[in-house]
C-alpha cells in the first residue's frame, strides 16, 4: 500500500486503484461510526507483522461503511485515487459482490491489488491483465527470502548443490 500511495499518478487522482484488504478492527473501529464523506487520519496496518513499515498513516475520506458477512464491519478509505479497504475480520476479497459493498465495480478501476495468493474465479474473470507478487508478510511464498532454522543443509530447493 505504501508504494501505492508514492505514485503520483494514485495521489493525484488521475490513476484510479483499489488496496483490498488490511485487516485492522482498530483502525475499523476509529472511522466505522463516522458520516460517509468524513475527512480521516488513520493509522492502518502492520499491527500483526512487526516489520517495518508498520501501520501506515491514512490521511483522506471515508468513503464507505458495511457489513461484510465476512469481513465484519467494512471501510473503505479514500486517499487520491486509491480507495484501502479495511475489515474488522479477516477476510480475502474474492467475490465481486465485497467491492460492490464499498461502492467499487472492479471493471471500472484501473488497479486492483489484493492480498491472496492467487485469483478467483471471479476475480480471474474480472482481469484485464494480472501478476503474483511475492510480498514478505505472514504467507510470504518467497522460499529463498524465509528464515529457515534447523535444517540440515544442503536442502532442495534452496541450495543450489542439494542432490534431487
Amino acid at each position: 500500500m505504501e508504494r501505492l500511495l508514492a505514485r503520483p499518478e494514485i495521489r493525484d487522482g488521475s490513476v484510479r486503484a483499489v488496496f483490498a484488504s488490511l485487516f485492522d478492527p482498530e483502525a475499523v473501529a476509529r472511522v466505522g461510526h463516522l458520516p460517509v464523506g468524513s475527512p480521516v487520519g488513520v493509522r492502518a496496518g502492520g499491527r500483526i507483522d512487526t516489520r517495518a513499515p508498520g501501520p501506515l498513516l491514512l490521511e483522506g475520506t471515508l468513503e464507505a461503511v458495511a457489513d461484510d458477512p465476512d469481513g465484519g464491519r467494512v471501510v473503505s478509505v479514500r486517499v487520491g485515487g486509491l480507495s484501502v479497504f479495511l475489515t474488522s475480520r479477516r477476510m480475502q476479497y474474492r467475490l465481486l459482490e465485497s467491492y460492490r459493498r464499498l461502492g467499487v465495480e472492479v471493471a471500472e478501476v484501473d488497479v486492483v491489488t489484493v492480498k491472496i495468493g492467487y485469483l478467483e474465479p471471479e476475480l480471474f474473470e474480472a482481469a484485464a491483465g494480472w501478476m503474483l507478487a511475492l510480498t514478505p508478510g505472514g504467507v510470504d511464498q518467497d522460499l529463498h527470502r524465509l528464515p529457515y532454522r534447523n535444517l540440515k543443509r544442503p536442502v532442495f530447493p534452496l541450495d543450489a548443490d542439494a542432490a534431487l
